[in-house]
């Protein structure tokens, strides 16, 4: 439990993090967590589905949503202060007692879907997006990308189970800023959290990286009058120790429009007009540069 007082406005924000995200689930289902993130708050609860609980929460002026990422999926609520008990416990029964539906799944899959329709029509997003499997390898569970098939594959059961392995009180964390006292706070989220069974914790399977082969490669796009060129590797993670100088390094060569990137290529030679660059760091695994 991480909690932070700030007293400026009568305003609480929290945030429940469950491990688990994109890159533990199945290759043949690549879209899994991101479907179960839409799909989870716009189906609602047993008492209340996603319709009622967003009229409810319009008139508060407040807000519950869910998400799915790459490492974690994701429960936010917002609300005044005055309001904190009843938008909290409408977000603890999103989070413990959802109900996962039909008709919310196929409206997601269909957002998707159209996504993945579209995503050639950016030249920067396909440059972007070949970059990282160039850096990470086409299998690699960072630069999976999902396909028609892959999210047709996913379905409510699908849903249900990941929801069952991620949403255990030993696998969360829960972090909550604004206007409240700090010891009264924590006896509500014990209150609500204790009582909870404990589950197995989610791990990552080992992944593993390897510089990518050097070559020069090309993504034709001959409907624009402009390329975008990147050159990728493998960065560093937070832990090391060399992370602080890597980032002043990368200030001083890539980024902004002092640096000597901007200066060169930009200014003094006019070859282009966005140039930038990146030392890449994550927390848990290489980034890319």
């Amino acid at each position: 439990i991480f909690l932070e007082e700030d007293h400026e406005l009568p305003v609480i924000n929290g945030t429940i993090l469950s491990r688990g995200g994109s890159r533990d689930e199945p290759a043949a289902k690549a879209g899994l967590a991101t479907l179960y993130g839409q799909t989870w708050r716009t189906s609602g609860t047993a008492t209340k589905n996603g319709d009622q609980l967003d009229d409810e929460m319009e008139a508060k002026a407040a807000q519950i949503e869910t998400s799915g990422s790459v490492a974690s999926t994701s429960v936010h609520w917002s609300s005044l202060k005055g309001d904190f008990d009843t938008v909290f416990a409408a977000t603890v029964d999103v989070l413990l007692h959802p109900v996962f539906r039909a008709v919310k799944l196929s409206l997601a899959k269909r957002q998707m879907e159209a996504g993945i329709a579209r995503r050639n029509d950016d030249p920067s997003g396909i440059s972007i997006r070949e970059a990282i499997k160039l850096a990470y390898g086409a299998d690699n569970p960072y630069a999976r990308q999902p396909e028609y098939a892959t999210v047709d594959a996913v379905t409510l059961d699908d849903l249900k189970a990941w929801h069952d392995r991620t949403v255990v009180p030993n696998n969360m964390n829960v972090a909550v800023s604004g206007d409240f006292d700090g010891a009264s706070m924590e006896a509500a989220l014990r209150k609500a959290f204790e009582p909870l069974a404990r589950g197995e914790e989610v791990k990552t399977a080992a992944i593993r990286f390897t510089d990518p082969k050097p070559g020069i490669h090309f993504a034709e796009k001959d409907d624009v009058n402009q390329s975008n060129v990147l050159i990728v590797g493998l960065g560093t993670e937070r832990s090391n120790p060399d992370y602080y100088a890597l980032s002043v390094m990368n200030e001083v060569f890539s980024g902004g429009f002092g640096s000597r990137g901007v200066q060169n290529v930009r200014t003094k030679l006019g070859l282009a007009y966005e140039v930038g660059g990146a030392f890449g760091a994550s927390y848990d695994h290489p980034g890319i540069f």
